[in-house]
């Protein structure tokens, strides 16, 4: 059963996009229903918002790596950040989000594969502890680009290799993930 509780934060904006509605949709449904895991959820609620305010502020693929100006303007953010004055509108802002939504993916997928198999292992060794298998391309594309991210020498500078559909197509298989190991997950991890 969902609990409805009134927000501390005050709605601000409509955002349409039709497959975060759903996805934030199916999202509400598993959090009635996986009680005693909360974190992968929470994250996913995050993506989810993440992804809306990604397009918010106009995110834009970026295949091709960082122009010249990019360390120039990155100077002048943190000069304004230490006069404590905050970027609320731009670019550079809808890749925070970006960013925070695969992120808030590959650590969902890693924690999800964990409750799923009860093990404590890396993504790839969970994988093949799944049965029966699933669809998770889109998925590895997001965990790559997020490894590039945290372990790469130069990052995301040099380009993304994940567009912004195929991150909600992630978000997609790993909402289906989640549905359709319900149970193995309440297994290891049952309702209160």
């Amino acid at each position: 059963m969902v609990h409805s509780v009134p927000l501390i934060e005050a709605t601000r904006k409509t955002i349409v996009h039709p497959r975060l509605a759903q996805a934030a949709k199916e999202t509400t449904t598993l959090l009635g229903e996986i009680l005693a895991v909360t974190s992968p959820l929470d994250l996913l609620v995050g993506a989810i918002h993440s992804f809306y305010m990604a397009k918010e502020f106009g995110y834009k693929n970026r295949p091709s790596a960082l122009g010249p100006k990019y360390h120039a303007r990155l100077t002048t953010r943190a000069s304004s950040l230490a006069r404590a004055t905050i970027c609320t509108d731009g670019r550079w802002l809808a890749g925070y989000y970006f960013n925070s939504a695969l992120l808030r993916i590959a650590a969902s997928y890693h924690q999800t594969l964990k409750a799923i198999t009860g093990q404590d292992k890396y993504v790839p060794a969970l994988i093949l502890l799944v049965s029966p298998a699933f669809r998770h391309a889109s998925l590895d594309e997001v965990h790559r680009e997020v490894n590039r991210l945290k372990h790469g020498d130069e990052g995301i500078d040099p380009g993304r290799s994940v567009t912004f559909d195929q991150a909600v197509d992630a978000l997609g298989e790993l909402i289906d993930l989640i549905r359709a190991q319900k149970a193995q997950i309440l297994g290891h991890y049952p309702n209160p």
